[in-house]
């Protein structure tokens, strides 16, 4: 009896052990995927500065996963708002016209073992933007423009984070304040655009950039001298090397105003050694007021 009574002595202190044992681990596994939380805001902060120019803010961030967090309220908002807002509160939200760029939820997977073993490049594995929303006013918002271009014209790298984006949807609004008079043809004033994607997919996790936006819309008055009331309807699919100093793409795309009509039409479009390459596939279709037109 005295060594039945034993042995239930050493299982109830082995199981007290065992709880104690996991709940030490479990608090060194959570301060541990804290830490990594951590650097990662900071990899992905440093990284939007970098291709954007634009300063990232939040409206609170939850960790998913050991291996998953999501941003909510996202803001990337311009640095000379940065120095009007309150240092104490960086997750604090900014006037809406400071913020070209909106974003409902960012979900990154991150690779702690990359992280250990200071891989950077494969610490990023797989990001998803949802309600992605875009808003430029020309020329002031040039700069964040000309920023991105910068980042993916051919700077040198020869490598990019092997990391799959999953994007969608997308609204980006563009405006363009030109003088009133001396734009007879597009009645001067202010010009707009709105482009929608349902969903784009970019990845690189082979090493190279590939892209994949299934459906584009645009709806364009008078944009950059294009024609006012001009619907275009188009879809890519292309791949490039790691510096990004070339792309090919195949392309669909179909246009109409009130006065023509662009039949659909295939494309193949080569980015490279600073000029851009479109080959037409297949007959023209051009539908007018007054002709048609139609060849290879």
């Amino acid at each position: 009896m005295r060594t039945k009574k034993l042995g239930i002595v050493v299982a109830l202190f082995s199981l007290a052990l065992a709880v104690l044992a996991t709940n030490a681990i479990l608090g060194l596994v959570r301060r541990e995927v804290q830490l990594a939380t951590t650097r990662t805001l900071d990899s992905v902060q440093s990284l939007v500065e970098q291709t954007t120019g634009l300063r990232l803010k939040y409206d609170y961030l939850s960790i998913d996963a050991l291996n998953r967090f999501s941003m909510h309220g996202i803001e990337l908002f311009r640095e000379d708002s940065a120095a009007h807002a309150e240092p104490e509160s960086p997750s604090s939200k900014t006037d809406s016209a400071q913020a070209p760029i909106q974003l409902k939820k960012l979900s990154v997977r991150v690779s702690f073992w990359a992280l250990l073993t200071s891989r950077n490049s494969e610490v990023l594995r797989d990001i998803v933007a949802d309600d992605l929303r875009i808003s430029l006013l020309m020329p002031e918002d040039e700069s964040i423009v000309n920023k991105i271009l910068e980042n993916f014209s051919g700077s040198g790298t020869t490598s990019l984070p092997h990391f799959m984006l999953t994007v969608g949807p997308v609204e980006l609004r563009v405006q363009e304040q030109s003088p009133a008079s001396g734009d007879s043809l597009q009645g001067g004033g202010q010009k707009e655009g709105t482009f929608k994607i349902d969903s784009l997919q970019f990845s690189s996790l082979s090493g190279s950039p590939e892209l994949i936006v299934p459906s584009l819309s645009a709806e364009i008055d008078g944009l950059f001298g294009l024609p006012r009331d001009l619907s275009i309807k188009a879809g890519l699919q292309g791949s490039g090397t790691p510096d990004f100093s070339t792309f090919d793409a195949s392309m669909s795309l179909s246009a109409r105003t009130p006065e023509w009509l662009l039949m659909p039409q295939s494309l193949a479009v080569k980015v490279g050694g600073g000029r851009i390459e479109v080959v037409k596939k297949g007959a023209l279709g051009l539908v007018g007021g007054m002709r048609e037109e139609s060849g290879v």
